[in-house]
Parts: C-alpha cells; sequence; structure tokens
C-alpha cells in the first residue's frame, strides 16, 4: 500500500524509525510474547532503543579520543553514514531500510553492555582491593573556592 509506506519528510522518517524500533523489531517485546504470551510494557520496549542510542554515545566518545583516523572512528563513520544515508534518502518505508539501524543499534547496545559489563567488574575489583571506588571529581564552586582561599590564608598566616 503505496500511500501508508511514503515518507513525506525526515523527520517523519526518524519517527518511523523510533517506532519500529520500539514496535515491530524489538527483541524484549519478542521475548515477552514468546515467554508471557503478551507484549512488554512500553517503558521496558523503550529499554532497548535507549541501551542503543547510549552505547552510540559511548562509541562516540571513545572515537573521539582515539582519534579521526582510528578504527573506532572509521567504524563508527561507516555505520553512522549508512544510517545517515538512510534516512536522509528514505522516502518509502520498507523493512529492508532498517537493517543499517539495527546494525548500528546491535553494535552500539554490544558496546554499551560491554562498557556497563567493565565500569561494574572494575568497581568490584576495587572494592574488593580495599581501593577507593572512583568516583566524579567534584566541580569548583564558589563554596569550594571560598574554602580554598580561606585554608591558603591559614596557611599563610
Amino acid at each position: 500500500d503505496w500511500p501508508v509506506m511514503a515518507v513525506p519528510t525526515r523527520l517523519e522518517a526518524l519517527q518511523r524509525v523510533a517506532l519500529n524500533f520500539t514496535e515491530r523489531f524489538n527483541l524484549i517485546d519478542a521475548i515477552s510474547d514468546w515467554v508471557f504470551g503478551a507484549p512488554a510494557p512500553l517503558p521496558l520496549r523503550a529499554a532497548e532503543f535507549v541501551v542503543a542510542a547510549t552505547g552510540i554515545a559511548v562509541m562516540t566518545a571513545g572515537a573521539i579520543r582515539a582519534g579521526l583516523s582510528s578504527p573506532r572512528m572509521l567504524a563508527l563513520a561507516v555505520l553512522g553514514g549508512q544510517v545517515a544515508v538512510t534516512i536522509l534518502g528514505m522516502r518509502s518505508e520498507f523493512d529492508r531500510y532498517h537493517l543499517p539501524m539495527a546494525l548500528l543499534g546491535a553494535v552500539s547496545a554490544t558496546v554499551m553492555l560491554e562498557w556497563s559489563a567493565a565500569t561494574v567488574l572494575s568497581a568490584i575489583r576495587m572494592r574488593r582491593a580495599g581501593l577507593p571506588s572512583p568516583s566524579i571529581p567534584r566541580r569548583r564552586s564558589l563554596v569550594l573556592l571560598a574554602e580554598d582561599t580561606s585554608a591558603a590564608d591559614k596557611q599563610g598566616e
């Protein structure tokens, strides 16, 4: 049915991609339907999309750190480029057009899950070794700056 499959704008293309990966092509929903005979709730289905999107952010950060000509950056450029070209050129919605996005989603979800596991295992190892867990450094606020200057004044006396 051509009128239903037509994609008039790029925003519509992005909306359909998000809808397809939370409604139609969703692993959590397929497992829920197979095990329980009912679809998974929307927040659970959306979690798969969020994991993949967060994985893209982790991949991007790693690729930027590794440099422009690194294998990470080149892999991200190829996968991201395929997705961008597909979305920008999408005039109709065929299932095969979602393959580059599914591939990027699978790779980025794997990167996210590996990064999460490595972070948790590192924290466990540090705790077992009696070392303090890595924490996010506090930002320098006006209160901390005032404390620093008063401590410096006391040392100067």
